[in-house]
């Protein structure tokens, strides 16, 4: 199923159902589905997992029974106009804070972080890291 066609079959399913690898579960990893589900403005239920509450709020349903996922699907099913808006409002907040893009320039700012570090430790002293330029920090990380 290609991401443009995804995002539109989460946004019109009644529920999207997520679980996880025990090992996720455990380590406290979120499923990228959350992320992918929520963003598009979907109804999602899913296993518990630690961060979860902490990452989308009360917008993902938890389940850790037959009786506590048949009541999460009833209790979507029959949500209100104004919690659709809610949810339409937090999943354009999921969409701008967790996109590749977001990720990205989180993922650039922990490797200019530690660039400028080696560079102190280096006793080097430089300008900031730019992707374009030919000294990596990737290169400088692993070596």
């Amino acid at each position: 199923v290609s991401n443009d066609t995804l995002a539109s079959l989460y946004r019109d399913a009644g529920v999207v159902l997520n679980d996880h690898w025990d090992t996720m579960r455990d380590a406290g990893f979120l499923s990228n589905r959350l992320f992918d589900a929520v963003a598009c403005g979907a109804r999602v239920i899913s296993d518990r997992v630690e961060s979860l509450d902490e990452v989308f709020e009360n917008f993902v349903a938890t389940y850790d029974s037959p009786e506590s996922l048949r009541d999460a699907v009833l209790a979507l099913s029959t949500e209100s106009s104004a919690r659709q808006e809610e949810r339409r409002s937090f999943a354009r907040r999921i969409a701008a804070l967790h996109s590749f893009d977001a990720r990205a320039a989180e993922i650039l700012l922990v490797i200019e972080a530690q660039h400028a570090r080696r560079m102190k430790a280096d006793g080097a002293q430089g300008a900031a890291f730019h992707p374009d330029t030919e000294e990596s920090p990737s290169r400088a990380i692993a070596a």
